[in-house]
């Protein structure tokens, strides 16, 4: 929103009158802004309210909906609370989103795993061909370590 917008609306919230709040839901949106349609704020433009002004339940429902929004894009849950259950929770928001999904998978992959080879031959399974010597075992438990864990304590959470 320009300035100059910005500074109409707050003018106009500031001193209601027949000219005030309910006389921004007369404007047409759809039509290029001039000096006598002054653009609208996106939740003005999106939702029309009855009293003209936003009541404090009003406010709640939008911070429940945009907060339910956010779960929708963050990692699957089942991996996260994987890695909760076994960082725990200061540990787990110290890692960044990304190590958080690799995490999360690698954890899955060794819970579902008999051994560590097993489980290190699915984590590594396209490096390994290209490697002389394969050694998954090995480089998934340094990987487990960086992260301050082990097979056991992988697997037992």
């Amino acid at each position: 929103m320009h300035h100059a917008a910005f500074t109409h609306e707050i003018d106009r919230i500031g001193n209601p009158s027949p000219h005030g709040l309910n006389r921004a839901r007369e404007f047409d949106v759809s039509r290029p802004h001039t000096g006598l349609n002054p653009p609208l704020p996106e939740a003005r433009r999106t939702r029309r309210l009855p009293r003209g002004r936003i009541s404090v339940t009003e406010v709640k429902e939008e911070i429940g909906r945009l907060q339910s929004s956010w779960r929708e894009t963050s990692i699957p849950e089942p991996r996260e609370s994987q890695c909760r259950a076994v960082l725990g929770e200061e540990a787990l928001a110290a890692l960044d989103p990304f190590d958080r999904v690799q995490l999360g998978y690698v954890i899955e992959i060794c819970r579902q795993s008999r051994s560590l080879s097993e489980a290190g031959r699915t984590l590594f399974a396209v490096t390994r061909q290209k490697r002389a010597q394969a050694n998954d075992a090995d480089r998934l438990r340094k990987y487990l370590a960086r992260h301050g864990l082990d097979w056991h304590r992988v697997v037992a959470s």
